[in-house]
């Protein structure tokens, strides 16, 4: 059984904090260091992500599985990053996390992708940085998570999309997607 399976597999089952808890661990480095890849600071990437675990934690019963656990994941966090940085200047230091949650915001923090840590992250980043927020979330989406199409369509859409209108979604990104490497070609040049 692969890591989906076994986390909707243990919510169906009522096991929520469980299936979270799975989720989590296994996709919780990788949605720390996408938080990274936008905020330099690296308190304020956990506090994002000590929000998106409240978020999910609540979220989770009616979660209705039309997408991946983890696409749905990518999708609070994207939402948890645009909220902080709408109130940036009124972070709330008040979290009441469990045991478990402090743990996965420990996990995470420490296991983020050694190539991030490094220089070439450093002139990466300025390169992507002036990129905007949506043309960033679509590169990293697409070439640090390889997110399908369609996953990424959801993950930028605010409300869910009928099949219809998620594959012309997917459309659009794939072609805004060619725009943003050929662009970032010529900056490399």
């Amino acid at each position: 059984m692969n890591v989906e399976q076994e986390i909707k597999t243990t919510a169906e089952a009522g096991r929520l904090n469980d299936a979270c808890t799975l989720g989590l661990r296994a996709y919780g480095p990788e949605v720390m260091s996408y938080l990274h890849a936008f905020l330099d600071d690296g308190d304020a990437a956990s506090e994002v992500f000590s929000e998106l675990l409240l978020k999910v934690w609540a979220g989770l019963p009616q979660f209705r599985w039309q997408c991946s656990f983890r696409t749905w994941l990518y999708a609070i966090a994207r939402r948890a990053l645009i909220d902080h940085t709408r109130v940036r200047s009124k972070r709330r230091r008040d979290r009441n996390l469990s045991s478990v949650q402090d743990q996965l915001v420990v996990q995470a923090r420490t296991a983020s992708l050694p190539y991030l840590k490094t220089d070439a992250r450093r002139r990466f980043r300025e390169l992507r940085e002036q990129l905007d927020s949506e043309d960033q979330t679509i590169l990293i989406l697409r070439v640090d998570r390889n997110l399908s199409w369609q996953e990424i369509a959801r993950v930028l859409a605010d409300d869910d999309l009928p099949d219809d209108e998620l594959q012309r979604a997917a459309a659009a990104l794939r072609k805004r997607f060619q725009r943003v490497k050929e662009d970032l070609r010529k900056r490399m040049e």
